[in-house]
């Protein structure tokens, strides 16, 4: 629950209250996309420290480890941008706007 509660405070009212719907205004699937990726950008983060640590620490590795670290943080750099541009198009607070007044236009 730690974890769950560095990404999103109110990790434990969610889980308790058995929904999703009750901090956002965003369909319960969006919110639910959004949680996930959101915990999957901070474990990619997480990754991506570690691997940087072992790359400048452990002087025991050799050139084939490397180059799989180096690899691997490509990939999560590249996965890292795909998620925050997701996140960030349910985090905007004026994607909610444009939604309703689309809604409205088509009635």
């Amino acid at each position: 629950m730690d974890a769950a509660r560095s990404v999103c405070p109110e990790a434990a009212t969610l889980v308790s209250a058995g929904r999703i719907s009750a901090t956002s205004k965003h369909p319960t699937e969006t919110n639910i996309v959004f949680m996930l990726d959101t915990l999957e950008l901070y474990t990619i983060k997480r990754r991506m420290r570690a691997a940087q640590a072992k790359l400048r620490q452990d002087r025991s590795l050799d050139d084939e480890a490397r180059r799989a670290l180096t690899v691997q943080a490509a990939q999560d750099s590249q996965r890292q941008r795909e998620l925050q541009k997701s996140i960030g198009g349910v985090a905007d607070p004026f994607r909610l706007i444009g939604l309703e007044a689309a809604g409205t236009e088509q009635a």
